[in-house]
């Protein structure tokens, strides 16, 4: 039992350590944004930021970066791409 409560333990504090840096990628996507002049009231950050995660999901997919540009219609779109793999999933950079 001791053990059971041991792991319990272990695995919610990783798994708070490991949330922590997400929500700083999330931050960082959005000021990112921010920075390139791509502004948009804080009340639609949650979508942003869920459209950044949708489009790594597009590049992880082999979708062709040239296909997801015109898909932005209230920001650049290359703006948005670049923000999203350099801040939410630089993997897909290289």
């Amino acid at each position: 039992m001791q053990r059971l409560l041991i792991a319990t333990a272990v695995a919610a504090l990783s798994a708070l350590t490991l949330a922590a840096p997400a929500q700083a990628d999330d931050q960082s996507f959005l000021q990112t944004l921010r920075d390139q002049g791509q502004y948009m009231p804080p009340w639609l950050d949650r979508a942003r930021i869920g459209g950044g995660y949708w489009t790594c999901g597009q590049l992880h997919a082999g979708v062709p970066r040239a296909e997801l540009v015109p898909q932005f219609v209230q920001v650049d779109g290359n703006v948005f791409i670049d923000a999203a793999q350099h801040e939410l999933c630089p993997d897909i950079l290289g």
